[in-house]
């Protein structure tokens, strides 16, 4: 039976395919004819009744629902959805399709208005519409003039026309209604067109504004105690940044507040993230702690609704984007976890999947939401949607499909229709198939995509569509499913040729659901004629009698939904409602209009902010180099965290090591005394100093942090610095093959030990007799001694517990030829600190790029300026190492000119040079290449303070790089801006506990469990 069945199908399938197209429709007859040659079927085949009785029951509740099942999501509405709004309402409410123009035209609004003036509501709806309707002012103003006392008395009414005059920058307009209306009847929204039209008057710096204006209205909101609204707040905010009064801008900024709005599609919470973003990303920089304590202030203040916000996700971005990815962590950990809803959990999974495209984030949250809720599809879905975006392994989007049929979940049509196209060996396409038989909704979906596109590919999976519905219990129950989708989708040929279908190849009944269904879409066309044919044939109808209205419900849910087949076909490139909601942050701005006074007033203050940072961090540097300072270093710190501004964040890590080492015990009882609110990240960074000293320890007391979320960057750059320092480099590798999804690097002093260690070992393997740890002269700068010639200095004490002096010359080799062997995951860090350096580091066009070199690192002079780009060329200088003995000459070269030309070159550096020239063989001739040694190194050895005789044996000994007497005496000079790293990376070692195999395993488990933020 089954067969006979499915063969009449696919003879007739084929002759429909060549005919199922998209069309405009009227009334035809010979459309009629043909359902009644269907009719006349049915009649003939009487006799089969009762079996089609019991296969012809019409959709059961729970595949009705299926049908019409919501996909909940977010619509931005634009300027036409609310003109048709209003249109609608007005009609329909007061069933007037008022013709404004033209009684604007023959001057009757007037008399029209004042016909129904004690109707507020009718007012308000139809002067809104008239309004955005309008281009013309003067019949607005002699509206105005006209309209009832009473009206003009009513705030709700007297804004619409304020609003007006202000989108059309008319001065003298809005400040006559404003004038003519008694300040004790305005509200709220009043106070906040008219702070916003005065104010942005002053940002612009137009002739006529008038600051008196301003601070009288800004007095009389506190004379008469008006509650502040966002809109006045955010007026209030623009003005005082403009004003340079940052203290009045943070006082009014921790008072936004999630506020009820009238919407058209009813009332919702809503909180101005958009201008929130803005404000932020201009105080982060200047005022990063008590930034950050305000954003928790209004989470906290304000809860669940702000969170639920679609908008919040901008405010995430723009923390993001501003590389303060930890602050948010911290910021999401502050936030008590009942205020953290599914949706809330959704939106941020969905944000660090799609919009920072970093799978691995998105389910640490993923993970956190299912501690507290179920997850839904929308928990799931971004994380899958991304992972085959970014090609990840078959393996691992299989994992994610376990997770999900784990859960129970069901599938969308998307990812259904993306499985059946890409992903047939990986899950069997007929499996896939019969579970889509699971939701006839979904099935209809996928299959009328296949059938509309209608090629090769489409036609094997729609075949294969067509084998599982028919051999299923109720075919029935998805050809009526099919029907509905092309009805959905306009396609009333394509619902005719499958209801044809239904009929001749199924032996089946029309029912009363689907001659319904026809009736209501021809009812919404206007084709009366064909409404009328499919009513007359209900009579005859099988099944239960249709409830009417949730037909009609079906089609209002989905008829001519633009983006129903969009979704499907287009579900990878599609963007979310989320994803729009982070474009629209390039084009909005909670400023009223761009003003370079404006940009200019932001400017200077960060200039002077910076300014007075710098000055204050020089000071803390150059108290930093002098030797057993813990005592005035800890009184520094203690003025930070007081003043709410930590130090910049390698001199708050110099500063924390160096508490450390002058009493290990006392440094988490200490640090942690210090802690308020205002310290932020202190404790975090507490911990990670702890870790790269006793790593067993730091990781007891850490253990929360990384359970609340995941472990910021700070600590697992501790981990690796720790790591380092014990030779573990085979865990060094393991975090940075996690650390290849991150966006983040390595804190500067992780990258400056790793780059460090790599050139010791190096250096050990070449037989070289000097190690960084051990033989630098760390007193070099001190008064009273004589840095003339070092060839002869006393040689520096073995570190006892320092791993390389415990190793053979054959476990030297091994360690680095493993690194040698792992130059991916070293060049894929190598190429973030590139791409991070180009992207946050601009310079004027006439500025010489190596200018910063002579102000900044010059050895000549005690200067106290810290560039902490000089922390980057120790790991530049390993890379180019690697690939100088690799035999990659040519690469080597471009590394080290770019270093060479940014500036931030060091005498190794130098020494690099020499030995990649030589050993390229691009010159041969010795003179040549003397020559060239000293064109490129004579400019830049003025900069380092290298004495003649290096610089002689530099350009002119052939084997320079093998000369360990040489090296030992030219490495020993430090650079001064870098003496209290060096200083402390050494005396590490005095206090250093080794890490024991619980704590390796623990490592290992902290990789496994938590990726890379």
């Amino acid at each position: 039976m089954i067969n006979n069945r499915l063969q009449k199908l696919f003879k007739i399938n084929n002759q429909l395919n060549k005919s199922i197209c998209f069309r405009s429709y009227s009334s035809s007859l010979n459309d009629i004819n043909l359902i009644s040659e269907l009719n006349n079927i049915n009649n003939n085949n009487s006799n089969n009744n009762e079996l089609n009785n019991i296969n012809n029951n019409s959709i059961n509740d729970s595949n009705k629902d299926n049908i019409i099942k919501k996909e909940s999501s977010f619509k931005l509405l634009d300027k036409d959805d609310e003109e048709d709004y209003f249109k609608r309402k007005i009609k329909t409410k007061y069933n007037n399709g008022v013709d404004y123009m033209r009684k604007e035209s023959k001057g009757t609004l007037i008399y029209y208005f004042n016909g129904f003036k004690n109707d507020i509501e009718r007012i308000t709806l139809e002067l809104s519409f008239y309004l955005k309707a309008t281009v013309n002012q003067i019949p607005v103003l002699q509206l105005y003039d006209g309209l009832h006392g009473t009206l003009k008395m009513n705030p709700l009414v007297v804004n619409l026309f304020l609003k007006f005059f202000k989108t059309k920058m008319n001065t003298i307009s809005f400040r006559y209604i404003m004038n003519s209306f008694s300040v004790d009847n305005w509200n709220s929204a009043t106070w906040g067109q008219v702070l916003e039209f005065e104010i942005r008057k002053i940002i612009l710096d137009e002739a006529d504004s008038d600051k008196f204006i301003v601070e009288k209205l800004v007095n009389e909101i506190r004379a008469k105690k008006v509650e502040f609204s966002n809109d006045i707040l955010i007026s209030l905010i623009n003005y005082n940044i403009h004003q340079s009064d940052y203290r009045s801008v943070k006082f009014y900024l921790q008072i936004l507040k999630v506020e009820k709005l009238q919407f058209i599609s009813g009332e919702k919470m809503t909180f101005p993230f958009p201008a929130l973003s803005n404000f932020i990303e201009i105080l982060i920089d200047m005022y990063p702690l008590e930034t950050i304590n305000i954003i928790k202030t209004l989470f906290q203040r304000n809860g669940t609704p702000m969170l639920e916000d679609i908008k919040f996700p901008q405010l995430i971005h723009t923390l993001v984007r501003s590389n303060r990815s930890d602050e948010f962590l911290d910021i999401w950990q502050s936030i008590p976890e009942k205020s953290k809803t599914l949706l809330v959990y959704n939106r941020v999974i969905e944000y660090f999947a799609m919009v920072d495209k970093n799978p691995d984030l998105a389910n640490i949250f993923l993970q956190k939401l299912m501690e507290h809720h179920k997850p839904t599809m929308e928990s799931i879905e971004p994380i899958l949607k991304i992972s085959i975006i970014k090609e990840e392994s078959e393996t691992k989007i299989m994992d994610i499909l376990k997770t999900i049929n784990t859960l129970h979940l069901e599938l969308t049509p998307s990812i259904y229709y993306w499985f059946l196209r890409y992903f047939p060996k990986a899950y069997n396409r007929e499996k896939m198939a019969n579970r889509l038989l699971r939701d006839s909704d979904s099935f209809a979906r996928v299959f009328v995509v296949c059938d509309k596109i209608n090629d090769e590919e489409h036609n094997k999976i729609k075949t294969l569509l067509l084998d599982v519905m028919a051999k299923s219990i109720s075919p029935h129950i998805f050809l009526d499913a099919i029907i509905y989708e092309n009805l959905y989708n306009d396609d009333f040929q394509g619902a005719l040729s499958w209801y044809t279908t239904k009929i001749k190849s199924f032996d089946m009944f029309p029912t009363y659901e689907i001659l319904y269904a026809f009736v209501h879409y021809h009812n919404i066309k206007n084709e009366t004629e064909l409404a009328q044919h499919f009513k007359s044939q209900i009579k005859t109808a099988t099944g239960k009698v249709v409830n009417e209205e949730r037909v009609k419900n079906n089609f209002k849910k989905n008829y001519l939904k633009k983006d129903r087949l969009d979704q499907i076909t287009n579900w990878l490139t599609l963007k979310t409602p989320l994803e729009k909601s982070i474009d629209e942050m390039n084009f909005q701005s909670s400023f009223f209009i761009e003003s370079n006074k404006f940009k200019e007033s932001i400017l200077a203050h960060k200039l002077h902010l910076n300014n007075t940072i710098t000055f204050k961090n020089n000071l803390l540097e150059k108290a930093l180099q002098l030797k057993n300072n813990a005592k005035e270093i800890k009184s520094e710190l203690e003025k930070s965290i007081e003043n709410q501004r930590l130090p910049q964040l390698e001199t708050l890590f110099k500063m924390l090591d160096t508490i450390y080492l002058s009493d290990p015990p006392g440094f988490l009882s200490y640090v942690l005394s210090l802690n308020s609110p205002s310290s932020v990240l202190l404790p975090i960074y507490c911990y990670s100093t702890i870790v790269k000293f006793d790593i067993e320890y730091g990781l007891i007391q850490m253990e929360p942090a990384f359970k609340a979320t995941s472990l910021t960057i700070s600590l697992w750059s501790a981990l690796i610095i720790n790591v380092v320092r014990q030779g573990y480099f085979d865990i060094v590798f393991k975090i940075l093959y996690y650390l290849k999804n991150s966006k983040k690097i390595l804190t500067n002093q992780a990258l400056f030990i790793l780059g460090q260690e790599i050139q010791n070992i190096r250096l050990k393997k070449n037989n070289i007799n000097f190690n960084y740890n051990e033989n630098l002269k760390l007193d070099y700068y001190e008064k009273g001694n004589d840095p003339t010639d070092l060839f002869e200095s006393q040689r520096d004490g073995k570190l006892d517990n320092y791993y390389l002096n415990n190793y053979t010359q054959s476990q030297v080799n091994d360690l680095y030829s493993i690194i040698l062997n792992k130059k991916v995951s070293i060049f894929s860090l190598y190429q973030k600190i590139e791409d991070q350096s180009n992207h946050f580091t601009s310079r004027p066009k006439n500025m010489k790029t190596t200018s910063s070199k002579t102000t900044t690192t010059t050895t000549t002079t005690t200067t106290t300026t810290t560039d902490h780009n000089n922390y980057f060329t120790p790991f530049k200088n390993s890379c180019i190492s690697i690939l100088i003995d690799t035999g990659d000459f040519e690469n080597a070269n471009l590394l080290l000119s770019r270093l060479i030309e940014s500036g931030h070159y060091n005498r190794e550096t130098l020494l690099l040079f020499a030995e990649n020239l030589r050993k390229s063989k691009e010159i041969t001739d010795e003179s040549m290449i003397t020559y060239k040694l000293k064109a490129t190194l004579t400019p830049l050895s003025k900069s380092l303070s290298i004495q003649s005789s290096h610089l002689y044996q530099l350009t002119d000994d052939p084997n320079v790089y093998q000369n360990s007497r040489f090296i030992r005496s030219y490495l020993k000079v430090p650079q001064i801006d870098l003496i209290c790293e060096l200083r402390n990376q050494t005396n590490s070692y005095s206090v250093l506990v080794a890490m024991d195999k619980a704590s390796e395993d623990k490592i290992y488990n902290i990789i496994d469990t938590n990726k890379i933020i």
